[in-house]
């Protein structure tokens, strides 16, 4: 299933989830914050749901000394849960600029 046919989904599933729908509308933002750095044509296996991104959320928070997760380590831990990968803006290496005549 592609990203946005993916994303569509989750707000589909959301609609039936009962007490839990304003918690997952924050789960599937995170979500396409995750999704944000693929391309519009990425696979995503369409039986992981809601639960189960939530399960990972919640495990992460659980193992954590603060007892939380922010956004964007959610965001990271679903990219990887959808085999993909999140990189942070603060995280990125910088790409070191060669020059031709470093060369010669």
């Amino acid at each position: 299933m592609k990203k946005n046919e993916y994303i569509d989904l989750l707000l589909k599933d959301n609609e039936t989830s009962g007490a839990k729908q304003k918690l997952y509308l924050d789960v599937i933002d995170c979500t396409e914050i995750a999704l944000s750095q693929t391309s519009d044509s990425f696979e995503i296996d369409a039986s992981i749901g809601l639960e189960k991104i939530f399960k990972v959320i919640e495990d992460a928070g659980r193992k954590s000394s603060n007892h939380c997760v922010g956004p964007f380590e959610a965001a990271e831990l679903i990219a990887k849960l959808l085999g993909t990968t999140y990189t942070r803006a603060s995280r990125r290496k910088e790409q070191k600029i060669v020059k031709l005549e470093d060369f010669f």
